[in-house]
């Protein structure tokens, strides 16, 4: 079903939610993917698509074709396809960030918080490995393996292949309740000593920034206690909130919290502009949001963990946190802890 998919380039997802190692797909029956104003949101059904600097407009891909792994195969054999398929590259390749740019503008940061102008900005880079497109299909039934805890997904919204596995959901309603959570900290999901201050720090910026965005919304909501979760190789800390929403709070919600400061910075204004000043790449969809969405239910993820997939090359995109007592090496081997994530599961697949 994926190579048909990629063979007559339409706009497709396929995704299998935490806890499932099912899979459910869609896919369009034509290359125009339509932008969605999230005021609509509760009318959608498809899967959405927002990418970090999203306003108020999201990619919903519809589902003019659904299928799942019930009653389809992600493979095909060889003889029956027309002509391989090709990888789409998209409009534009991601800048490739080495080490020692990658500590500078980590020192610049650490730098201008030191000053009190953020008390934490996020921080990312794109790695290049080499890709095989043949194990596209490998890589991505690898990650629903390995990675149970995740929302394992493989899109196209017609500018490029993404796939990833992300661990933090973003928002899920249904029937009328909603979830969301601060999740933000990492180190090894081995190392079980006690959580540094800087983590917690971090963590504790997250949590409180949600539930300002919570109580700015309206919303009546529950707090969980901090808790360790682990996504692969990593381990977090996380806070749950939950709680009764209206159908009018969900897109303030969603501009409010979006993007969060596990994936932007502290104060968000002056993270935003610090990181669109450093940064020598865009982004793109990465750190934005996607996931199913069907009327009053969705299920919506931060896109991390997750990989730009070209013809020969895949770009894997990574950050971390830094604050002023952050050290730069440090950071540097968190990312190519979190790196790890897709690289190891793409090489044993």
């Amino acid at each position: 079903m994926l190579h048909f998919l990629l063979q007559k380039k339409l706009p497709f997802a396929i995704w299998s939610l935490p806890g499932s190692q099912k899979w459910q797909g869609i896919a369009q029956n034509d290359s125009e993917v339509e932008k969605l104003d999230l005021k609509g949101i509760y009318t959608a059904n498809g899967f959405i698509v927002a990418p970090f600097k999203s306003k108020d407009k999201v990619n919903l891909i519809r589902p003019d074709i659904e299928f799942n792994s019930d009653n389809f195969s992600l493979e095909i054999e060889t003889e029956e396809l027309e002509t391989k398929p090709i990888l789409t590259s998209p409009s534009e390749i991601p800048f490739i960030i080495e080490k020692a740019a990658y500590l500078e503008s980590c020192s610049q940061l650490i730098s201008t918080m030191k000053r009190g102008e953020a008390k934490k900005i996020v921080l990312s880079r794109v790695m290049a490995v080499s890709f095989d497109p043949d194990k596209l299909i490998r890589f991505y039934n690898a990650l629903v393996e390995e990675h149970k805890n995740a929302m394992v997904f493989v899109y196209s919204t017609g500018d490029g292949i993404w796939i990833g596995a992300s661990p933090e959901v973003f928002m899920e309603t249904k029937n009328n309740r909603f979830k969301t959570v601060a999740l933000a900290g990492s180190k090894p999901a081995t190392d079980h000593s006690a959580w540094g201050q800087k983590e917690v720090d971090e963590q504790d910026y997250v949590t409180q920034y949600i539930k300002q965005k919570l109580r700015e919304t309206g919303v009546v909501f529950d707090q969980s206690d901090l808790t360790t979760v682990s996504a692969g190789p990593v381990a977090h800390l996380q806070t749950e909130f939950t709680g009764k929403i209206d159908r009018d709070q969900l897109p303030i919600m969603i501009k409010k919290t979006h993007p969060t400061p596990a994936v932007c910075g502290i104060p968000k204004g002056n993270a935003m502009d610090l990181i669109l000043e450093i940064e020598k790449h865009n982004r793109g969809d990465y750190t934005g949001f996607l996931g199913p969405v069907n009327r009053d239910d969705l299920q919506l993820f931060v896109n991390l963990r997750s990989a730009l997939v070209t013809q020969n090359l895949l770009y894997l995109f990574i950050g971390g946190g830094i604050t002023a007592d952050s050290v730069p090496e440090k950071e540097w081997e968190e990312t190519g802890l979190k790196a790890k994530t897709l690289i190891d599961c793409y090489k044993n697949c």
